[in-house]
């Protein structure tokens, strides 16, 4: 059913359950012992008059239900008909298009606040009566493959909260490192023990490979990345770790400089000189080619035991059919939303689970005269890239064809919620609303209602590792040992 628990709350709230009775018929053998009565009381006449009433207003009721979008649910599961007036929280309807026009925010009632002291873990929807069916269970072992700038701060803000609020384990770097060993293979000493001897989720930074990321994630882990337009990619890349800076570049235009003349500057950023300035990346390592495909386990000549194979044309295109294999998905970050989309229908989440606030997003100061001739100058440079993303960028767009119109719907769906939860976290960000304010969102045939709470948004715009692990340290706290490998630098 095309709006499930619309309908539903739409047949608890019709007066006097008229619309109920309406859909009672009677079975055979009561209608034909009526059809005598009224036969001989009435005549044919009157009868053929009764039974085209009461289809009628069996059909009214039918078209009724049919037209019932955006029901807003009140905190007690019930019809509310002022539209949230007297809810005590924000109302979203995502149907009705109005905008939100008229809503009303209202402190959240103590007696709802039961969760433990993160405002987070084990909350509810508040939204008891309302029945949504589902043919799938959420799936909660993933390991997402963290690419560099690739919106990589933001999906990992969306796991991690997914996993914090349903205590799961993370694999977490050792001591107060941020990355799992990246930019070499994972090791045993580069992340902590596993405290059920399970892990769920791995979300911070990593290098994949097939045989050494599987061996510590469960069968059933969803294997997941997301890779982003080469060209935009390495610029921002650029930018973000100042590579100017690091390489002594003047140029008012440095990016355009670097790009032509590359190998020179290449040279510069990978030598031991600039290991100071260079931070978290060691001597050797090329943060401009081929950065995507070597973090999804391409061998690019920095790791000794894989030599380059940036050059043999099979080799590339039998490795981009592994992946293909490997990973239940690849995302494309220009196409944000529908990237999430299609990792909510293979995890079988709901939306709550996958609103955000973007983080991390740079922004650069000095111009860059992007041309063709830059462009073409780095497709040359980095082509191991560009074949992987042209390829999952075409086979993203053939799935998604193939959901049909249904999935463009619930991509626009998910839009008008993701514009109300940046709306409703700016306003409480910037003490518009009070701090315990919540914002409910109507269900849908895609998902349920739910509440997004204040400290949902406090979650969404922190860097939430440090929280996981200082949970880890209160929990299991453990010496680990001595994890440091002088001749490997990493964070």
């Amino acid at each position: 059913m095309k709006h499930g628990y619309e309908a539903i709350a739409g047949i608890r709230m019709m007066s006097g359950g008229v619309c109920q009775r309406s859909l009672r018929w009677p079975g055979p053998r009561l209608l034909f012992r009526y059809f005598i009565t009224l036969l001989l009381v009435f005549g044919a006449t009157s009868i053929s008059l009764l039974f085209i009433e009461g289809f009628e207003r069996h059909q009214r009721c039918q078209d009724t239900l049919k037209s019932i979008k955006g029901i807003h649910i009140n905190d007690l599961g019930t019809y509310d008909p002022d539209n949230g007036g007297k809810s005590g929280r924000i109302l979203l309807d995502t149907h009705s298009g109005s905008n939100n026009s008229n809503i009303e925010v209202k402190p959240r009632p103590s007696e709802q606040n039961s969760h433990s002291d993160d405002g987070l873990r084990g909350s509810s929807t508040g939204h008891q009566n309302v029945t949504v069916n589902f043919r799938c269970s959420e799936k909660r072992n993933l390991a997402y493959i963290k690419q560099i700038k690739c919106a990589s701060q933001t999906l990992a803000s969306i796991f991690r909260r997914f996993g914090y609020t349903r205590n799961l384990e993370f694999v977490l770097p050792v001591e107060e490192r941020i990355y799992i060993g990246w930019p070499y293979l994972i090791e045993d000493g580069y992340y902590r023990p596993s405290k059920s001897g399970v892990f769920n989720i791995l979300c911070a930074h990593s290098v994949y490979n097939s045989r050494r990321t599987r061996s510590i994630m469960p069968p059933d882990t969803m294997f997941i990345t997301g890779i982003r337009e080469p060209f935009s990619q390495v610029r921002s890349m650029f930018h973000y770790y100042r590579l100017e800076s690091v390489i002594g570049i003047t140029e008012e235009d440095s990016f355009a400089e670097y790009l032509t003349h590359l190998e020179k500057y290449e040279a510069i950023y990978k030598s031991p000189e600039v290991n100071k300035p260079r931070r978290c990346v060691p001597a050797g390592f090329s943060m401009s080619r081929n950065l995507m495909s070597y973090i999804l386990g391409f061998p690019t000549g920095f790791l000794p035991e894989y030599p380059d194979r940036t050059e043999d044309e099979d080799f590339i295109k039998n490795w981009i059919e592994s992946i293909e294999e490997e990973f239940d998905l690849v995302m494309i970050v220009e196409y944000f939303l529908e990237s999430l989309v299609l990792l909510k229908r293979k995890m079988c989440w709901d939306f709550r689970d996958i609103i955000h606030l973007a983080q991390n997003q740079g922004s650069y100061t000095r111009p860059t005269n992007v041309n063709q001739t830059l462009v073409d100058i780095y497709r040359r440079w980095s082509r191991v890239d560009y074949a992987l993303y042209e390829n999952f960028n075409r086979t993203f767009w053939s799935e998604i064809d193939s959901l049909g119109q249904d999935f463009t719907d619930e991509v626009d769906y998910f839009r008008s919620v993701m514009e109300e939860t940046s709306k409703f976290c700016h306003r409480l960000a910037t003490r518009q609303l009070p701090s315990d304010s919540q914002m409910g969102v109507t269900g849908s045939k895609w998902s349920k209602p739910f509440e997004l709470e204040a400290s949902t948004c406090r979650f969404m715009a922190t860097e939430a590792q440090h929280l996981i692990k200082d949970q880890y340290d209160r929990t299991f706290p453990l010496d680990v040992g001595n994890t440091s490998q002088p001749d490997r630098v990493f964070c």
